[in-house]
């Protein structure tokens, strides 16, 4: 796995990011004095979007890559022959960063990250590229993310600290989809109480006495979007910690596939250790 930044140009913010989020995709073109970049991208990379320019400078979300580098289509394209893309990669997973978005016009988020070499004035000029970056650097702007959005809840620590009203009734009419119990059961007899996707068991971890054998168990084919009754193998069905099905469900209407979720885990050596809590 290896770990890109994307560049826009501010000029392009406004016409490229909509399109960009509708069709899940980058396009790049062969003169552009970064070919030898674009061959090395890869399916299952991680991509960072930065946007340059002037009265720019920050970075803006990050995306899985769905593919390896490929001719456009005119479906890629949103229905039309862009003749000025050569290839183009496609996107998963894309994570806007709307709110909090890390400021590179200020030195001290710059000096922090190893990829950028003149730390006085990098960030304000770069024109539209990719950026190689380690898997450290990658850290340390999930890192620099973070203090930005604990900065705005600090901003807001008198707020939190009032007291503020709970518990007011509302009635609500739903209508829910069942699931069947003994597919819960024929699964759990049949692939054990450890989690499928990253190994963790929370006996192992809590100790029986807490975790009495919990485990939760994750369909592979949602329910909404159907009418009726569906026909349920247990093959579409598998047992998973409850991280790993929340991460799965992430998104209300689009199921991560968990295979992809298994493999990006053990690329990044983050596969559960568990001990037992004496």
């Amino acid at each position: 796995m290896h770990y890109w930044i994307f560049v826009h140009k501010s000029e392009d913010v406004n016409n490229s990011f909509p399109q960009l989020m509708k069709l899940k995709n980058w396009g790049f073109k062969f003169s552009q004095p970064i070919t030898k970049k674009i061959k090395a991208v890869q399916k299952g990379d991680i991509v960072i979007f930065y946007v340059g320019g002037s009265g720019a400078g920050y970075f803006s979300g990050e995306a899985i890559l769905k593919s390896n580098v490929h001719e456009p289509t005119r479906e890629s394209l949103g229905g039309t022959k862009d003749s000025v893309i050569d290839v183009m990669v496609d996107f998963d997973n894309m994570n806007m960063w709307d709110g909090e978005k890390i400021d590179l016009t200020q030195r001290s988020n710059r000096v922090r990250l190893g990829f950028i070499k003149n730390k006085d004035n990098w960030g304000m000029s770069v024109g539209q590229s990719i950026i190689a970056i380690t898997e450290k650097d990658y850290n340390e702007i999930k890192s620099l993310l973070a203090s930005a959005s604990q900065g705005e809840t600090e901003d807001k620590a008198d707020e939190f600290e009032q007291k503020h009203p709970e518990g007011a009734e509302r009635r609500y009419i739903q209508t829910v989809r069942e699931r069947n119990p003994k597919l819960r059961e024929a699964a759990i007899e049949k692939y054990g109480r450890t989690c499928m996707i990253c190994k963790f068991n929370f006996n192992d971890y809590y100790g029986e006495e807490f975790a009495n054998s919990y485990i939760e168990v994750h369909h592979t084919k949602l329910l909404s979007g159907t009418i009726g009754e569906i026909e349920t193998d247990i093959k579409d069905i598998i047992v998973t910690c409850s991280n790993c099905h929340r991460v799965i469900h992430r998104k209300k209407t689009e199921l991560l596939d968990w295979m992809y979720l298994k493999r990006n885990l053990e690329d990044r050596g983050k596969k559960a250790k568990c001990k037992r809590v004496s």
